[in-house]
């Protein structure tokens, strides 16, 4: 009931807009008229253009970072596995392998630290990346929305866009949530190592 409502709405602001359009189009220069209809309709779409230019511009910058971190992250888990081997390693005495449990549990300490901090950040980046996600898939539903009501050809193409967009975000959604689990992992051996 409410889609019909808003269909309703929507079709009525439509023919209401063409009304005035096409009163103001009687009263003025035909030629006149269209020529800046076409200059509104060029500058707008430019404005549209650039607004993407700059989404796109920040999405990416965003992946980059996120790349950065988790290359960071890959390094810090090699150290911790690294110190966590050490932990095991025992063929010494009780006071050498004593000694190296010591050692190896601050250190390892120090990579998960290092760890917490490149997830943080990653995190920071992630949630920028999903409100700029968000936002352009809101503006994509809402041009999809009235390219259906006008008919337009090219509905199939937004249609795919959109949904790309969407499962971009559903993955960008999962990489975070494996992330979180994974640090829980590592919280837990910490525990269990000291």
């Amino acid at each position: 009931m409410k889609k019909q409502l808003v269909t309703a709405f929507l079709l009525t602001t439509s023919v209401a807009t063409f009304t005035e359009s096409y009163a103001a189009d009687a009263t003025a220069s035909p030629q006149s008229t269209r020529t800046e209809r076409l200059a509104a309709l060029k500058a707008k779409a430019a404005e549209r253009q650039r607004a993407i230019e700059e989404r796109t511009a920040a999405i990416e910058a965003s992946a980059r970072s996120i790349a950065d971190d988790r290359q960071q992250i890959a390094v810090d888990t090699d150290s911790l596995e690294k110190n966590l081997g050490a932990i095991d390693e025992g063929t010494a005495s009780l006071e050498e392998i004593s000694e190296k449990g010591k050692m190896a549990i601050s250190e390892h300490a120090r990579a998960f630290n290092d760890i917490k901090d490149s997830t943080k950040k990653m995190l920071e980046s992630t949630n920028e990346i999903l409100k700029t996600l968000d936002e352009t898939i809101e503006n994509k539903r809402s041009e999809l929305d009235a390219a259906i009501l006008a008919g337009a050809d090219d509905i199939e193409k937004r249609q795919a866009e959109l949904q790309q967009l969407e499962e971009t975000r559903s993955s960008i959604t999962g990489q975070v949530d494996n992330l979180i689990n994974f640090v829980k992992l590592i919280t837990n051996v910490l525990k269990s190592t000291t």
